[in-house]
């Protein structure tokens, strides 16, 4: 199986009192989504492990990514969910 995932097309991070907790992003298909959490679950980003999932109860086109500080940024993300 190709390791490689689309580039997202959206990024979202969520706050909770102003501070970072964790972010979505949206890819155009469901296979994407599933390459990118068998490859970027468990990965370390900084002093942060990575906890991917699925958005939503059911099978969606978007990756739940937790562990989110400050220092991110949706260029940030995205640069590294692009490698």
């Amino acid at each position: 199986m190709d390791a490689r995932f689309s580039a997202a097309q959206a990024i979202e991070i969520k706050k909770q009192n102003s501070v970072p907790q964790y972010a979505f992003l949206q890819y155009t298909d469901i296979a994407s989504v599933v390459k990118a959490i068998q490859k970027m679950d468990g990965e370390k980003l900084g002093k942060n492990t990575l906890k991917l999932g699925f958005g939503k109860t059911v099978i969606s086109s978007c990756v739940w990514v937790e562990g989110v500080t400050d220092s991110f940024t949706e260029h940030y993300l995205a640069s590294v969910f692009q490698k």
